[in-house]
């Protein structure tokens, strides 16, 4: 049994015109066990309406989408989503904030820190547990939100552009960082990102959809070896070429989409 599986899924929004946008069309997916698949498109193809799917957070109007065998539902335990924003609480501290999924679902104290202080220390930040949020840089603050679904250990991991606001330099060392305790888990993930770099260097297979109605186009396997790590794939000609054949197969669908980060943007 796939642990995401998603059948015949179309979509589509009313306008405050009276109008209706079709967001998904035909969307038919299986996610195994542990995979870590990356999905990319333009702006406005469906991709985060998919996740919340995924996620129990909208339902679609045409298909099934099943969780572990199961009807996705929000606030399950097995299944972490990670946005943009690292949503931190301000007047926590780190290891507070690091614990708060857990927190929530009653575990002990003595034991959510001690999880909550090993999956700082995982993703680099062990000496900040008594620090606020404040008082780190904005890439130690997703990597908190990072350990903070971490702790959880959830079965599934739903991450929505969780690297779009870092610098270059700092995407990557965090990238390492998350590649390192994914490493350790192994859980399954689904990531949505416009950086293609990104999707290519951490994920197992990269799905391309097409621009809106969005639509299934392709999906890419990616056979780097694993453990991988983002800094020395930026010498690995491997990575280059498989790089380039998505590239190629992506063009057409994003080249007018501005906030893709691919070879070409035209306004």
């Amino acid at each position: 049994m796939p642990m995401i599986k998603v059948s015949g899924v179309s979509h589509a929004f009313a306008t405050p015109d009276d109008g209706v946008v079709h967001a998904l069309q035909d969307i038919d997916l299986e996610i195994a066990d542990g995979e870590f698949v990356a999905i990319v498109g333009p702006s406005g193809c469906g991709k985060t309406t998919l996740i919340n799917a995924m996620a129990g957070l909208d339902t679609p109007l045409v298909g099934t989408v099943t969780v572990a065998g199961q009807t996705p539902s929000a606030g399950n335990p097995d299944v972490s989503y990670v946005l943009a924003k690292d949503s931190l609480l301000p007047w926590r501290t780190t290891l507070s904030n690091a614990a708060l999924a857990l927190e929530l679902q009653g575990v002990s104290k003595q034991e959510r820190e001690k999880r909550a202080l090993e999956a700082l220390g995982i993703m680099g930040l062990g000496d900040f547990g008594g620090s606020y949020a404040s008082q780190l840089s904005h890439g130690m603050r997703q990597r908190v939100a990072l350990a903070r679904s971490f702790a959880a250990k959830p079965r599934i991991l739903l991450m929505d552009e969780p690297f779009s606001a870092l610098d270059a330099q700092t995407r990557i060392n965090v990238h390492d960082a998350f590649l390192s305790a994914w490493e350790r888990n192994k859980m399954t993930v689904v990531l949505i990102t416009h950086d293609l770099t990104e999707a290519v260097g951490l994920a197992d297979r990269v799905i391309i959809m097409s621009r809106r109605p969005g639509r299934i186009k392709s999906i890419h396997d990616i056979d780097l070896p694993r453990p991988r790590s983002m800094v020395n794939l930026q010498g690995d000609d491997r990575f280059h070429q498989i790089y380039e054949t998505i590239w190629q197969d992506l063009r057409e669908e994003v080249i007018e989409d501005t906030s893709f980060q691919g070879k070409e943007r035209v306004a």
